[in-house]
């Protein structure tokens, strides 16, 4: 019977330092094509990595699209502001007709009953 160790499977496995330089270089690459991705996501569309930092715009597209993010957020503040007024403004209606319909039904003392001479006499 042939016995073998049990994660051995006939392969050699090649030194650690080998292993954890193929991983590092597979995280810079994978953290890479993040950056492409999120830098397409943010608008600046290109696709091409971002230049560094210390190249290039000193920030002027990035202020342009902090000032449009504001304006997006502030527009999204308000209109959930107004659609929370409006739903209250509209329970409010209900709750008042509902108030209205419930005081129409409420119960009311009955008439008296017409008396037979009144009756017979005309007074009623």
């Amino acid at each position: 019977m042939n016995e073998q160790p049990a994660g051995d499977g006939g392969q050699e496995t090649p030194p650690l330092e080998q292993r954890v330089g193929a991983l590092e270089s597979g995280q810079e690459t994978l953290s890479g094509k993040l950056d492409q991705v999120l830098g397409i996501l943010s608008g600046s569309g290109s696709g091409k990595p971002e230049a560094p930092a210390g190249e290039g715009d000193p920030g002027g597209d990035g202020i342009a699209m902090e000032i449009r993010r504001q304006l997006d957020e502030r527009t999204a503040r308000e209109k959930a502001e107004r659609a929370a007024a409006d739903e209250n403004a509209s329970r409010d209606r209900e709750v008042d007709s509902l108030k209205q319909q419930v005081a129409a039904l409420s119960e009311k003392r009955p008439e008296p009953v017409v008396r037979r001479v009144e009756k017979m006499m005309g007074w009623r």
